[in-house]
Formats: C-alpha cells, structure tokens, sequence
C-alpha cells in the first residue's frame, strides 16, 4: 500500500470516528432537551399545588409563631411599664 491510501484510509476513520462522537452528543442534549421538557410539564402541573400548600404552611406557621410569642410580648411590654412606674415613683420621691 502507498501513502496515499494509507491517508485515504486515515481521513475515512477520522470521518468516522467525528460521526460517531457528533452521534453520541446528539443523543445525549436530546435525552436532555426530553428532560427538560418533561420537568416543565411537571412544573406547570403541580406548581401552583405546591405554592397553595406552601402559603398554607406559612400562614400557619405565623399563627403558631403569634401564639407563642404573644404571651412573651405581653409580659416583656407590661414589664417594661412596671420599671418605669417604679422609676417614675423613685424620681418624683427624691425631688
């Protein structure tokens, strides 16, 4: 065999082998656009049931937080109002 068919030869498995790996990157993005679109789907359907259940979830959890930080609040403002009381009462006894 000459050179030339040996590049001959050469350029054909390149061609081959660019093929091949253009085929192999083609199926990949096109499992991967498949993917996508199936995941928009998924979206479209079941996310606006999981914003309702999630604005749910942080309506209660405010409530839950009011009731449990109300009392607290409650008793820090009234003691709050109780040391000034007294502070008032100590001031006007010195004067």
């Amino acid at each position: 065999m000459q050179l030339a068919d040996w590049t001959s030869i050469a350029i054909i498995i390149l061609a081959v082998e660019a093929f091949i790996s253009a085929l192999v990157f083609g199926v990949f993005f096109l499992f991967l656009n498949v993917g996508v679109v199936k995941t928009q789907g998924a979206v479209k359907r079941y996310g606006p049931i999981l914003r309702g259940r999630l604005r749910r979830l942080a309506a209660s959890s405010e409530q839950i937080s009011q009731k449990i930080t109300g009392p607290i609040i409650t008793v820090e403002v009234t003691n709050a109002k109780t040391r000034q009381w007294f502070h008032a009462l100590r001031s006007s006894q010195r004067k």
